[in-house]
């Protein structure tokens, strides 16, 4: 039996690596995914390793959290070191700013995309090396007002030279720096989207306004010392005022919560691609398979009369499927290595460049990538496989013999349909009204039933076949003649083929019209809240768009002008044993340039705030159980707490477009409490656009917007994430489209005798083709049609659970219409190989054919 399948599988050659490309494209997805993943997280183990492990002990003030923000931790005065360095055991004592500094390129433009760190230590001082995350690789480190050392990968990327001017912005107007030396973070030579520029200490306390103060020192153990030991002699010798801490858990450059988290995010982000892709992949050789063993009715039966048994004719069809899943999996393991640099690539594109030092293929990711492969394509063949066995020797006598699906069969795929309908709609119905649930648990408890509901429609959408195809094929019908109407004819005369071959197809468009609508409705909440609040004329805001700028952007608006200047300073707090973020704004220009939707209180209430008075987010009072005149107390990151009262309720999106947080306070209480001196914006009227333009010039880190503009560029950014899952999904699409190159091909085959009696009554080659293309086009467009009408309910069932995120129900109609003519195109070119062999049919030899 296994020389009949392997010379089977060699005689049909073509239809075996069409089989074999469809498991290609998932493994090596899944296989890029975890190629992937593992760079970043062995990355990631070097950058830590490079930042903590060299570190006995991090002496810092004290403080409740760490904050997102490297300027908002508070500091501790420089003399802390000298009495760091005081204590038994220690070998090294170096004081160390860290805060955030931008280096400018040549267009004025910020490099990278974040976090810009901005470290200053005397890296020359003995010792400092054991501490000193960073590595000299060429020139010397900074040692002067004037000098700068920069990570390697910006220096690379911007093609700077030792003896190069660069410009630095941090607090004030930007500097220029003469480059110095270039180091890397360790091991690491990239680190992404951050970037690193260090001084010498002093240079550090000016650029960043921390005269005396230090954010840090950081302390290497004397030889032989124990580190636990020397913490616990520390924390003795310098009392309450400073937190001693290992360096992993000070965590100051966020690598174990931060990157971490990002990179386990990212894996599982691309590893849901990938098993989509394999879903799709799984249903089109199912689909292939099952399309085979019909075929192949007549062979089965003569392997049955000749004295095979049901199961060596089961083991025949698992065999089959299992070289096809090897092969498959073999290429695609090879492909996803390639892959992996190509997402990076990717997702550079679209502005996520990724810290990494180099690819590497890991045995475990090859082992997941096989039994991805193999198991998925075996448990695919089982269907087919049993369905092979009911194949009795005595159809070896009829002329024609198929397979065909009995009507038990049907039925129990409509039963088995409906039964996986129930239940992912009731999963999703308990995911969209139980209670308690934050918005990522509710998201959580709707996959299972979303994949529950996707399977369903799958195994029912033969019913809806011949209803959408006659619907949907009547234009082509019209305008194809004797070939369009005989192709609408063909695709519903054998329904359950057509569906099979659709639903592959269906499972992406659905995913990506579900992901289209979603964005389509953050985008309208979140342009929408802009155009609904912001009365000003200009923004002012970071040039990357979401990092603050610096507090002396509201003087160059006064100084171009401006009549009204209003800038919000935003810091992240504790509320509740939760995160949560405070706004501070002067209540007497914030109320002339922002318009909140008051849901208690009114524009007086913004005017008159002061003191412990305190604006609310109507969702964080909801769930919060607030009330205008409840008290309520936040917490700084150094541990400073701010005890408020509820001045009054506004409307507003948990999605905060603005970025104002969900408390808003009196400039002068945020002040008083929290470290940030930065602004998030600043709203501006009365000034020219060209005055503003020339006032912050000095600050290049920051951008001058429209309102309009700023919508515009959340929309884009919105769409930016939008295109990166869209072109994901698209290789689960370019599955499913290789399913229709693989009916229409086996559809040619089934009924040669067929297209050469059609041939022989008069038909042309020429119609012949047409006719193929044409039932391609349809089939696509009944499995986008399908698609498009699942996608849009789940869009719609997620949005109404996600309603109290802000979250709103719209339509992309164009979208949409561009989705279903790039099906009809793509069930075009899917069908042109198999046009051109039914074209190329010589008449008798068809009519002979059996």
């Amino acid at each position: 039996m296994t020389r009949v399948v392997l010379r089977g599988l060699a005689t049909r050659r073509l239809r075996t690596f069409l089989s074999a490309f469809a498991v290609v494209l998932g493994v090596a997805l899944v296989t890029g995914a975890l190629t992937l993943g593992g760079a970043l997280k062995d990355a990631s183990g070097k950058l830590k390793t490079s930042a903590y492990d060299g570190t006995a002990a991090v002496v810092s003030a004290p403080s409740g959290f760490t904050s997102d923000d490297l300027s908002a931790n508070a500091t501790i005065p420089e003399r802390t070191a000298a009495r760091v360095a005081a204590v038994d055991g220690v070998a090294v004592a170096a004081p160390e700013i860290l805060d955030e500094a931008k280096v400018i390129d040549r267009h004025g433009d910020p490099v990278g995309g974040g976090p810009y760190f901005g470290m200053g230590i005397d890296a020359q001082a003995a010792g400092t090396e054991r501490v000193n995350p960073l590595r000299l690789v060429e020139g010397r480190w900074a040692a002067g007002p004037g000098q700068v050392v920069l990570d390697q990968g910006t220096a690379e990327k911007e093609h700077l030279r030792l003896g190069a001017k660069v410009r630095i912005a941090a607090q004030g107007p930007a500097r220029t720096f003469t480059l110095a030396g270039i180091a890397s973070f360790g091991e690491v030579k990239t680190l992404g989207t951050a970037t690193v520029a260090a001084f010498d200490l002093r240079t550090a306390q000016d650029l960043f306004g921390k005269p005396g103060q230090i954010d840090d020192v950081l302390v290497a153990a004397d030889r032989g010392q124990d580190a636990g030991a020397l913490r616990t002699r520390l924390s003795g010798a310098l009392g309450g005022a400073v937190a001693v801490q290992t360096a992993r858990d000070q965590d100051r450059f966020d690598l174990v919560g931060g990157l971490d988290g990002f990179v386990g995010f990212l894996e599982g982000f691309l590893i849901a691609f990938g098993a989509v892709a394999v879903l799709v992949g799984a249903m089109t050789i199912a689909n292939a398979l099952g399309l085979t063993v019909a075929q192949r009715a007549r062979e089965l039966a003569l392997l049955r009369a000749t004295g095979a048994s049901r199961g060596q004719v089961l083991r025949s069809v698992v065999l089959e499927a299992g070289v096809i899943g090897a092969l498959g999996t073999a290429m695609g393991i090879g492909a996803g290595y390639g892959l992996a640099s190509g997402l990076m690539a990717l997702m550079k594109s679209f502005g996520l460049e990724l810290p990494t030092d180099g690819l590497s293929l890991a045995g475990s990711t090859v082992a997941v990538a096989a039994i991805t492969g193999v198991g998925t394509t075996l448990l695919a063949s089982l269907a087919p496989a049993v369905r092979a066995t009911h194949v009795p020797p005595v159809a070896a006598l009829r002329d024609g013999a198929s397979a065909a699906l009995s009507p038990r069969g049907g039925r129990r795929s409509t039963i088995a349909g409906i039964a996986l309908g129930v239940l992912g709609l009731a999963i999703v119905g308990y995911g969209m009204f139980a209670g308690g649930m934050t918005g990522t648990e509710r998201l959580a408890s709707l996959a299972p039933g979303t994949l529950a509901l996707l399977l369903g429609v799958a195994m029912l959408s033969r019913h809806a076949v011949v209803p959408l195809a006659r619907l949907l094929g009547r234009p082509g019908a019209r305008v194809g003649g004797v070939a369009g109407r005989l192709a609408q004819r063909n695709t519903m005369r054998n329904p359950r083929r057509t569906a099979s071959t659709a639903a592959a197809l269906m499972v992406g468009v659905a995913l990506v019209t579900f992901v289209a609508m979603l964005a389509t409705g953050l985008k309208q909440s979140a342009t929408g809240e802009i155009g609904d609040t912001v009365r000003s004329e200009q923004v002012i805001v970071g040039a990357d768009g979401w990092s603050p700028v610096s507090a002396k952007t509201a003087q160059a608006a006064r100084d171009a002008g401006a009549t009204t200047v209003s800038s919000i300073a935003v810091d992240e707090a504790r509320a509740f044993d939760a995160k949560t973020y405070v706004a501070g704004v002067d209540p007497a220009t914030f109320s002339k340039v922002y318009d909140y939707q008051w849901k208690d209180g009114s524009d007086a209430t913004l005017r008159s705030l002061h003191g412990d008075g305190a604006l609310v987010r109507d969702d964080f009072a909801t769930k919060h159980d607030l009330k205008t005149g409840s008290r309520f107390t936040v917490m700084a990151a150094d541990g400073s707490k701010l005890r408020l009262r509820v001045a009054g309720i506004v409307d507003g999106s948990p999605i905060d477009t603005m970025g104002l947080g969900s408390v808003t306070v009196d400039r002068k209480a945020f002040d008083a409490t929290f470290a940030q001196r930065r602004a998030k914006l600043v709203l501006v009227s009365g000034a020219s656009a060209a005055a503003l333009d020339r006032t912050l010039a000095a600050f290049p880190d920051a951008q001058r917007l429209t309102p309009d503009e700023l919508a515009d560029e959340v929309g884009k950014s919105v769409d930016s994430i939008l295109g990166l899952v869209t072109v994901l999904l698209a290789l689960a699409i370019l599955i499913s489209v290789l399913g229709i190159v693989n009916t229409l091909a086996l559809g040619v085959a089934e009924r040669t005798k067929e297209l050469g009696m059609l041939r022989a009554v008069g038909m042309s080659r020429r119609q012949l083709r047409r006719m193929v293309r044409h039932e391609g086009a349809l089939t696509a467009v009944v499995g986008a049609a399908l698609g498009i009408g699942l996608g849009m309910a789940l869009a719609a069932i997620v949005t109404v659970a996600l309603a109290d995120q802000g979250l709103v129900l719209a339509v992309p109609v164009g979208t949409i219409l561009a989705y279903v003519a790039a099906a009809a195109l793509a069930g075009v070119v899917a069908a042109a190989l198999p046009a051109r062999r039914a074209g190329r049919l010589p008449v008798l030899g068809a009519l002979a054919h059996e």
